[in-house]
Order: structure tokens, then sequence, then C-alpha cells
């Protein structure tokens, strides 16, 4: 589906592309435009166990993200990306990955937009109001995976902003700003999650789990690429980094702080919890302590 001008998915509409009812691989749908796509419907892409889900693309110059979405799903903006209004990943026919390209060229993450194409300053992600990303369905077991990549607005913001952060309820959290033009991270969680990769280049990263644990999810790999990072979470940090200061880390409930540099040398400004280990570790380089609390 094609528009020469703006393209609209409206509340109500529902785009399916699941596959036989019993057996059969979804389908592969996009919506595309040479302006600006608004989704706000629901895109469904179920399949029986053994086959594969359905997958779509949303592919415009600007996109406004919302509504449901129940099959792999892929948003690439050449510019900017705006979460504006209640945005479901819904797992229950499955394991469900949501993955919002800003600045990007193609459907393939990393495939950044050439240096003087686009709108600068516009290949951000960010929302509008006071709408998260949720995990919705009646099936604990699977996964909402949330995949963010970005450019940077001029002023220093890649994903979100300090003041209107991404607003997450996810299990896994993949992100990454554009090594040209890196900008800083702002992410808040609402439960537990795992983060896979945050990579901010050298700028910084401020990440919150209000009522949960922030987890490693890839083993001994680093999960932090930044210049700072200022973590907060309820009942747990552990993260292994390559940043050279930390603003702060806190534990406001009972729960750990286990953080691995292998950046050559770490700052740690502040550092507490209310019941709990703290562990810091700086490989191959000095560990600078200004206040620790546990």
């Amino acid at each position: 589906m094609y528009s020469h001008g703006n393209a609209e998915a409206r509340p109500g509409q529902v785009i399916d592309i699941s596959g036989g009812a019993e057996s059969g691989d979804g389908g592969t749908a996009e919506l595309s435009s040479a302006g600006h796509v608004a989704f706000a419907g629901k895109v469904v892409g179920s399949a029986t166990p053994g086959y594969r889900g359905g997958q779509f693309v949303i592919d415009p110059l600007t996109a406004s993200v919302s509504g449901t979405f129940a099959a792999d799903t892929t948003v690439w903006a050449e510019d900017g990306v705006t979460v504006t209004a209640a945005t479901s990943i819904d797992t229950t026919g499955g394991n469900v990955t949501l993955t919002l390209l800003a600045d990007h060229e193609s459907a393939t993450p990393g495939d950044w937009d050439a240096p003087g194409t686009g709108t600068p300053g516009l290949g951000t992600i960010t929302r509008s109001g006071a709408f998260s990303i949720v995990e919705s369905g009646t099936t604990p077991a699977n996964t909402a995976a949330l995949i963010m990549k970005a450019g940077n607005d001029g002023a220093g913001n890649s994903i979100g902003t300090s003041g209107t952060p991404i607003l997450t309820e996810v299990d896994t959290l993949d992100i990454e700003t554009n090594p040209a033009a890196s900008g800083d991270v702002f992410v808040t969680e609402t439960n537990n999650v795992t983060i896979l990769t945050i990579n901010a280049g050298a700028d910084d990263v401020s990440l919150t789990s209000s009522t949960g644990a922030i987890a490693d999810g890839n083993g001994g790999s680093v999960n932090i690429i930044a210049g700072t990072l200022s973590v907060a979470a309820a009942t747990g940090i552990d993260l292994d980094t390559t940043i050279t200061t930390l603003t702060s880390a806190s534990v406001s409930g009972i729960g750990a702080i286990d953080i691995s540099d292998t950046a050559g040398g770490l700052t740690v400004t502040s550092a507490t919890t209310a019941d709990g280990a703290i562990t810091l570790n700086a490989t191959g380089g000095n560990l600078t302590l200004t206040l620790v609390t546990a």
C-alpha cells in the first residue's frame, strides 16, 4: 500500500497477515508513503506452531505510531518517529518485536540515512503526551521486544528527552544512536526489563525501571556504551558497561547494584541502594568514588 502523499490507518482498522488456521506462514505487508504515515490501527500476524508469523513494515518520510502490534513490525523513517497515543505489543499469539528506526534509509537496522539527506534535526524517536509502549496479551511466557535506533535532533537528543523519556513496559530493549551523529537516550520502563544493548556512543544514557529490576540480557558482553550513565531501579541493577562516568545508580527497594565497566577507568558520582550489596568493577583502569551507600 503506497501513497504519494500521506497515509493513515485509523483506530479500528485491522491489517491481518496471519497464516492459515491449520498450517502456513504468515504473510508480509507494507504501508508506505512519500510523506507521513499515521498508524493507529491493529496489525495481526499469528501462525500455528512451526510456522513463521506475519511481518509488517511501515515506510514513510515521518511516522507516528500507536495502536496494537500483534505481528513483528518495523517502522522505518528517513526523518523521525513519534509515539502519539497508547501503543501495545500483543504477545497473545507468540513473541513479537516492534522495531522503530528513525534516520534510516531502509528497514535494515543500522542502514543510516546518508549525511545531507532527510530533514536536519528530525531523525529522532520521541513521544507526544504521556503514552507508553506496553506489552499486552494473555500469554506471560511470550516476549515483547522493542528495538529503537535514531539520529540526533541537533540539540543532543536522540531517543526521548530528559523531560519526555520514552515510556515502556516491555521485556527486552535494544537501542542504538547513529554513530555519525549520536545523541542522548532517555527511557523509563515500568517493570522488570532486560537490556540487550544500548549504544549512545560518547553521549548520555538515562534508564529507569520504576517498579522492577534492570537486568543484563547478553551475558558477559557489554550492555551499555555511553559517555555517562544514570540508572535507577526498584529491585536491582546488573549491567556491563563501557562508560567513563556513572552519574548515578540507585535501587529504591531490596536489590543489589552490580556494574562492571571495561572503558579503562570509571568515575562514580553516586551509587546507593536501600537494601542490598553494591559491586562496582573497573577493568584496566582506576575506580574513582564520590558517594557509595549500601
